[in-house]
């Protein structure tokens, strides 16, 4: 016969047992909630990769298809595409050869998921011998702005010319960007398409000094295609006849159409030495004149102008080719 002592110890034992195998039972239980939560928040996530990543060629509507900017000085120019699925989901497209799709191109298009500097990628595939990548929309290019109707103004090359600085100043080196893969937001934000002509995300402080002086080029020569309209860099054309030679024994020239103020000049002048300092010329006074200034105008006109040209008006369901009582 067992003591109260002992009898008191076993119903110790027991309760004791009998709350590790409850927690036992709450830890195996939550353990496989948890595991249960994590399986599906996988499944959720795969699901959203794919739905993002795996787009290939024929998800998207080509019947739509627009290039954006000059096909003659980009023979793979950029695209606007839209999904079968959704038309109100657009694309930026942009390939290459698989030759070209190099190790820095690469860690571009995985930087570009991320960064705010960038329209985010969305999915990258191959078709008919090239790659694709695919990003997100902003709302226009500003190769579109500048073929709009209204002719941009100095503080308007100032506000794009110092947004893409500050993209440098980050540590992006993009060579000769083109206006085509430079993005303009209703909201001032100029983004980059994450899959650019020459562009690679090689540090400043590492970059050698043809990189650079690249940058400084290809800043100059944006703001002259701004003004001019004309994509050809001042090295390899002479513009028009009507000539205004601004650049002394430098030889560059604006349309005489345009007064260029001496900040201007200057500006231009410090992208394209042979010798400079990138950071001179994201610190140049012509670049004060973007604190007040806007491109929503541009944008807006722009869009109009691109909806007329993809919708004519004899395409306009009930529109006549003739005005009535002509």
């Amino acid at each position: 016969m067992r003591s109260s002592t002992d009898v008191s110890a076993h119903e110790r034992f027991q309760e004791k047992a009998s709350q590790q195998q409850g927690a036992s039972r709450s830890k195996n239980r939550w353990g496989l909630l948890t595991k249960q939560a994590e399986t599906i928040a996988g499944l959720i996530s795969d699901m959203e990769r794919k739905s993002n990543e795996e787009l290939q060629w024929n998800d998207f509507d080509h019947e739509y298809t627009m290039e954006l900017g000059s096909s003659d000085t980009e023979p793979d120019s950029t695209l606007l595409v839209f999904e079968k699925e959704d038309t109100d989901k657009s694309l930026v497209l942009r390939s290459c050869p698989p030759a070209d799709f190099e190790p820095d191109r690469k860690q571009l298009v995985e930087l570009a998921r991320t960064s705010d500097s960038f329209l985010a990628t969305k999915c990258v595939f191959n078709h008919n011998g090239r790659v694709y990548v695919g990003s997100g929309y902003s709302d226009i290019s500003l190769a579109e702005i500048i073929e709009g109707p209204f002719e941009l103004k100095e503080k308007h090359v100032a506000l794009v010319a110092s947004c893409l600085l500050d993209l440098q100043e980050c540590g992006l080196i993009y060579g000769s960007i083109r206006a085509q893969n430079v993005f303009v937001g209703r909201n001032g934000k100029v983004q980059l398409a994450a899959f650019g002509k020459d562009v690679s995300p090689i540090p400043a402080s590492t970059a050698d000094h043809k990189s650079l002086q690249m940058d400084r080029w290809g800043v100059g020569c944006l703001a002259v295609h701004m003004i001019t309209r004309s994509p050809d860099e001042p090295e390899n054309v002479i513009w028009q006849q009507k000539m205004l030679s601004v650049g002394g024994a430098s030889g560059l020239c604006l349309d005489a159409k345009f007064e260029p103020s001496p900040d201007f000049v200057d500006f231009l002048l410090l992208c394209f030495a042979d010798k400079g300092d990138m950071r001179r010329v994201s610190k140049h006074p012509f670049l004060w004149k973007a604190s007040s200034c806007s491109l929503n105008p541009f944008l807006l006109a722009a869009e109009r102008l691109v909806l007329r040209n993809c919708y004519p008006l004899a395409m306009v369901p009930g529109a006549s080719e003739t005005p009535s009582g002509a």
